[in-house]
């Protein structure tokens, strides 16, 4: 891996950039300042209430990380979805690689191990309160939201389950006594058309109701020359009603229902680099790959299709007791995904992949909280029970046999002839025969109970005191059955041929699953896991505020369900004793063991902050030094990706937030995060050369300076608010990947513009530009399987433009 530049040099360089790009920065802050002394209250930014520790407080007072998104800025940035979230949090990177489920949420360089579906998210996602295990469960286009936060760091301790590298909470807009709504419609390039319906109205004295509806279609900006289809399109819908009863003064009760889909041509990647094993693809008869990713042509022979549908239905209860104030938050939840792909990446009829999985959950949340003069104390609990059913197969086609042959260079027809003319295999024995393959049926069940408590208190009458305990128990039962009819992958090389076939088994790409439970293996892990939390919050002054934090986090053990799932090498002798591994070349060389279950994330943090707030604006610091232990990552085989832990991850750095009202027409908006993240001990790691020792190496993926810069016009005529936003979101360079050359890079400089007017009449009218120059940006990348040297990568979405139509009422 390459070394980074100086990072205090790069810090320079990125914050003299983004003030550059926000132009008259130095001027604003000389206009605020003497609009400050003047006391123009009239351009102030408004005051923003989070529930970053559970409870109502002011952003400014909340000793934590955190970013927040209104419902403002999300529309008139035209932020859809996840996805969009991170061109205004700079910390933030999400990802979505292989199928449309696969979408990895990372902050700070910590995230959900890369895309193997088998690892839980490290960071949490809520949506009012409702916790979703997979990142899969919230693709869906933001409906009425009234803000998101970004807790960046480790949130264990109060949020439990999946927390261990931070949390995104998302706000939705609760039911209105009084009738209102929203409807909102969208035309833009690839035909896309977005269709949103929100109304809310009161139904009694004591009950509000509220319903919305979207539907987002675009054609695909990818063209496959093989077949024809278009990838990267979107096809997505869903509902959500809401039913608020206030029967008194103390008591509020949210239910919520909702529902939504998708049914999508994902994903677009193609080589970067082409090594000379694809040759051999050609001279077989695949047409030759594209030689610029960026021209958005592949020419995969198996049409790609992606489907996802979740449903739930939650209840909020708020109960004053007079006592202490509780909260109870229940919830229900499924979800459903299926996708087939081309696994091999060509227009050969090779390889077939097929996924699904169905999930259901259960959680229940008890707080209770009460707050005073000088202290305010929170007890809870949360419980959740998930089972998750894994089916997934490859299969190999027509055109599989003739390229095995050539992998072998003529040697796999000539041995499989050897061995049926010797009466070693029968005559009817066949190597990589059409429709051979795996077939995977996985399921884990888990349960988990998070106890956790948070006091604060003030020490003085300027000095804040914050203790956080919590206890994490989680048990998860693995399930797995297989079958296995690929030839080739069945067999064992080492006493089949004396040795001599062993130049074979770089073919033998599937190999044969022990099922679990079984004799020796009972296919249970469980975890425990104390957290804390102290933190310190200074007042310097009524604008001043000072804080330090340490803080832990915890995730438990990640199971894995699918074809890659293997006995730990403990189990191995034991399992060999009792006649329960199969006879194959691996097992015979000692190469078969992997894994069944990582071990706990454990992460630390150390966080220093700044909140100062003005009357024209505010402006936050944070400095962290933060690692996570046993970071739950893959490790590439040549063929597939096999569960495992890193040993130690770093990640340090400063984090900067300006937000400025210039005047009551011009704000400007700057967040830039220096971030030095590092594999402090990762001996067993994924090289472009094979199993590594990537400690002391940078982590791969996450940039060294990253920002997000913004300038928003606003200036009313006659009876309009004229407004205009252009954002610029940017990254440094860096390698993509452990196992992919450092020439491989992602960079990011990404522009965004908004033109619009809102009419006093509740008409708005609002011209939208996404990536408006087509920034190229690799996302990510890997080896492809079975191809060594080739090295595919996913690209970035092309310019995005529209008109939206808004109406209010």
């Amino acid at each position: 891996m390459g070394q980074p530049v100086s990072g205090a040099r790069h810090l320079c360089l990125g914050l003299t950039r983004s003030v550059a790009g926000l132009g008259m920065l130095a001027l604003g802050i000389g206009a605020v300042q003497a609009q400050d002394r003047a006391g123009a209250a009239d351009s102030a930014i408004e005051e923003i209430i989070v529930t970053a520790t559970k409870r109502e407080r002011q952003l400014q007072d909340v000793p934590v990380a955190v970013s927040v998104i209104s419902g403002n800025t999300i529309d008139q940035a035209a932020i859809r979805d996840l996805t969009d979230l991170q061109s205004v949090v700079p910390s933030l990177t999400v990802t979505q690689r292989g199928r449309t489920g696969n979408t990895v949420v990372s902050i700070r360089g910590f995230g959900g191990g890369n895309d193997n579906a088998a690892i839980e998210p490290s960071v949490g996602v809520f949506i009012d309160g409702v916790y979703r295990s997979k990142n899969s469960q919230s693709l869906r286009d933001f409906m009425q939201v009234e803000r998101v936060e970004v807790l960046r760091g480790p949130q264990s301790t109060l949020f439990g389950k999946n927390s261990s590298a931070g949390a995104i909470s998302i706000i939705t807009k609760a039911p209105e006594f009084e009738p209102n709504g929203k409807l909102e419609l969208t035309y833009g390039n690839y035909d896309q058309m977005i269709a949103r319906g929100y109304v809310t109205t009161g139904i009694s004295e004591t009950v509000a109701a509220s319903i919305e509806a979207s539907y987002n279609s675009r054609d695909g900006y990818v063209e496959n020359t093989f077949n024809g289809q278009d990838l990267g399109d979107r096809n997505r819908w869903a509902a959500r009603g809401q039913l608020l009863f206030v029967p008194s003064g103390d008591l509020t009760v949210r239910v919520i229902a909702d529902v939504d889909g998708l049914d999508e041509n994902c994903c677009y990647s193609a080589p970067a680099i082409i090594g000379r094993s694809r040759t051999l693809f050609t001279m077989v008869g695949a047409e030759p790959a594209t030689d610029d990713i960026f021209d958005y042509e592949t020419n995969e022979n198996t049409p790609r299709s992606n489907s996802i549908s979740n449903a739930g239905i939650s209840a909020q209860i708020d109960w004053d007791t007079g006592l202490a104030d509780l909260t109870s938050i229940t919830a229900f939840r499924s979800h459903d995904s299926d996708s087939i792909g081309d696994a091999d990446y060509t227009s050969l009829d090779a390889t077939i992949a097929v996924n699904s999985n169905a999930r259901k959950s259960f959680t229940q949340e008890l707080r209770l909280s009460r707050g005073g003069a000088s202290t305010a104390w929170l007890l809870g609990a949360f419980y959740a029970h998930d089972e998750d059913i894994r089916k997934g197969s490859i299969t190999y086609g027509a055109d599989m046999r003739a390229l095995g042959n050539a992998l072998a260079r003529g040697g796999l027809i000539t041995a499989e002839e050897h061995l049926k003319s010797s009466g070693a295999l029968p005559s009817d024995t066949l190597f990589f025969g059409e429709n051979q393959g795996v077939f995977t049926n996985g399921q884990v069940e888990s349960d988990s109970l998070h106890l956790f408590s948070n006091i604060d208190f003030d020490v003085t009458n300027r000095l804040t005191g914050t203790l956080g305990a919590g206890y994490t128990y989680d048990k998860k039962q693995l399930t797995i059955a297989t079958r296995n009819t690929d030839t080739l992958s069945n067999l064992n090389l080492v006493t089949l041929g004396g040795g001599q076939l062993l130049g074979l088994q770089a073919l033998q790409f599937l190999k044969p699953v022990v099922p679990i439970p079984n004799a020796v293996e009972n296919g249970t892990k469980t975890d425990t896991g104390l957290t804390y939390a102290v933190k310190l919050a200074y007042r310097v002054s009524r604008r001043v505020n000072l804080y330090g934090s340490y803080s832990t986090g915890f995730k438990a053990s990640a199971a894995n369900p699918g074809r890659n799932s293997r006995p730990a090498v403990a189990d191995i002798e034991t399992l060999d004793a009792a006649g329960l591994l199969p006879d194959q070349t691996a097992v015979s060389l000692g190469e078969y063991a992997g894994t069944r279950f990582t071990e706990p994330e454990r992460t630390r943090l150390v966080e220093f902050g700044m909140k100062t707030k003005f009357k024209a604006g505010t402006f936050n610091l944070a400095l962290f030094d933060q690692d996570i232990k046993n970071f739950q990552t893959n490790v590439f085989d040549g063929v597939s990706s096999i569960l495992a832990n890193a040993g130690k991850q770093k990640s340090r750095g400063i984090e900067a937030e300006l937000a400025i009202s210039v005047t009551d027409w011009l704000q400007l908006d700057f967040a830039g995060t220096y971030l030095d993240a590092r594999f402090e001990e990762f001996t067993g790691a994924s090289g472009v050369d094979g199993i590594v020792d990537l400690s002391g190496e940078a982590v791969p993926g996450f940039p060294e300076f990253a920002s997000s810069s913004a300038i928003t016009l606003k200036k009313a005529l006659g009876p309009a608010e004229l407004f205009a936003r252009i954002d610029w979101q940017y990254e440094s360079a860096t390698p993509v990947a452990t196992n992919v050359p450092d020439s491989v890079e992602k960079k990011v400089s990404t522009i965004n513009v908004t033109i619009g007017a809102d009419f006093d009449n509740g008409w708005e009218l609002m011209l939208w530009g996404r990536n408006i120059t087509s920034d190229k940006v690799i996302l990510a990348g890997f080896p492809s399987a079975g191809q060594p040297g080739t090295y595919a990568v996913y690209a970035s979405v092309p310019a995005r433009y529209g008109l939206t139509i808004r109406r209010e009422f």
